[in-house]
């Protein structure tokens, strides 16, 4: 067994499937780019200009103020609408503990976006700025639709708290396998050099491009479709606006976190490289240390 040979190689070579030296010279570049290779910047060129420049500190300083209002809107309709605490409560477990977990996380985000629409506090702390609009983002888009398909299913005369932990286990597994999905193929593009910038307009980047979203695309109707399969059998009995909010509810869900891969990887980009950040000001790019 040679040094250095890669594992997946070990097995190959038992079973006589490389036996020349073009097949080992492929394999071993393919390890070599997948597994040794170490991004850089300009791996990340297009993820800067599309969503870092659309993203400034001072846009998003502008927008929070504007937040803060809809992410307590969207509490009251998520626990007191579609939970209904205050009449026919729904048969979700654990209802009340999450309300007062939410509230508390809520209350504390809230205060971060207070802090956090002040210039000299945002600019300062762009990163962190940052991160809090994925926070606020994710419970207004994400989790609060979410929350409210699963506690109207609550309130289904069809439904036990069985069924409901089945659906939530399913719907919470989609979208982790959305997210992983995700992050593996912009990973396996970045190491591609596909958001390279000199492969802008190439050919090979739009159609691996087409064929990611294409893959995508299948595992979220999969998911999804799994999960609503599992729900029709509830909501025979809600009404048509019930029907259309549960649903959507899920579909949003696993839409975020497709999303959230995105802009985890941003967050990444703007804590290891310099240029994804702004001067002081709030407008302009800090040029990269290479010049």
């Amino acid at each position: 067994m040679e040094i250095g040979l890669p594992f997946y190689l070990h097995f190959a070579n038992d079973l006589h499937l490389i036996k020349t030296s073009s097949h080992w010279e492929w394999a071993s570049d393919l390890d070599k780019r997948i597994f040794q290779s170490r991004l850089v910047e300009e791996d990340f060129e297009l993820i800067r200009e599309s969503a870092v420049n659309s993203q400034t500190p001072n846009v998003l300083g502008g927008i929070l103020p504007c937040v803060l209002p809809l992410i307590w809107f969207m509490y009251f309709l998520v626990f007191v609408v579609a939970g209904d605490v205050t009449g026919d409560i729904t048969l979700y477990p654990f209802f009340l503990l999450i309300m007062k977990i939410c509230s508390v996380l809520l209350t504390g985000l809230s205060l971060l976006i207070i802090i956090f629409s002040i210039k000299s506090v945002y600019r300062r702390l762009q990163k962190m700025q940052y991160l809090i609009s994925i926070f606020a983002t994710h419970f207004i888009f994400g989790l609060s639709p979410y929350l409210m398909a699963l506690f109207r299913l609550g309130k289904s005369n069809n439904t036990t708290e069985a069924l409901l932990m089945k659906i939530t286990v399913v719907s919470l597994s989609s979208g982790i396998v959305i997210f992983i999905a995700t992050w593996i193929c912009i990973y396996v593009l970045l190491h591609n050099g596909q958001f390279r910038k000199e492969t802008k307009r190439g050919f090979q980047r739009g159609s691996l491009l087409k064929f990611i979203k294409f893959i995508v695309v299948i595992i979220l109707m999969a998911t999804v479709g799994f999960t609503v399969q599992m729900v029709l059998r509830i909501i025979a009995s809600l009404e048509l606006n019930e029907i259309i909010v549960i649903i959507s509810g899920f579909i949003l869900f696993t839409v975020m976190s497709c999303i959230l891969s995105i802009q985890l990887f941003v967050l990444h980009c703007k804590i290891q490289f310099i240029s994804f950040n702004y001067q002081s000001n709030g407008r302009f790019l800090i040029r990269s240390q290479d010049g």
